[in-house]
């Protein structure tokens, strides 16, 4: 299989990126909702998923061995409204399906910090009370970040 790795980080800093706007500004609470909604909530949990399991090779080792439930929910959610969340899901699943070297290839192009970024902002995106907490955690960080 041929992997466009440059592809794929590119459409995965789109996504980042476009999410990051609506998360940036709390008075755009609409267009946030908007986003939400666009995207759907199962896509949102079923791209959260999969970022959790390319993350760490042993998090996904462990999904394989006995959660089958959560590898099905990371590909197997609702068409996506938005295509290129539903494209970065779509190539990001295969992943899931391949031997780890693609998986750590994948990693060094987009680092597991940069996976976990985008599952919490996603986890943000899921509604206005996740929302809330990402703030006051960013918050919290940024007055620690401070201190030092």
């Amino acid at each position: 299989m041929d992997i466009d790795y440059q592809a794929v980080q590119d459409l995965f800093s789109s996504v980042e990126q476009r999410i990051m706007g609506v998360l940036v500004d709390e008075n755009q609470a609409a267009e946030r909702g908007k986003l939400r909604e666009l995207i759907g909530f199962e896509s949102i949990t079923a791209l959260r998923y999969t970022l959790l399991m390319l993350a760490r090779e042993r998090t996904l080792q462990d999904v394989q061995r006995g959660k089958q439930k959560l590898m099905k929910m990371a590909v197997g959610a609702n068409p996506v409204m938005d295509e290129n969340v539903a494209r970065l899901h779509h190539e990001l699943a295969k992943f899931l399906k391949l031997d780890e070297e693609p998986r750590h290839r994948l990693r060094q192009w987009i680092p597991t910090s940069q996976m976990g970024n985008l599952q919490t902002m996603l986890k943000a995106l899921e509604s206005e009370k996740e929302y809330r907490n990402y703030t006051k955690t960013q918050a919290i960080f940024k007055r620690v970040v401070n201190k030092l």
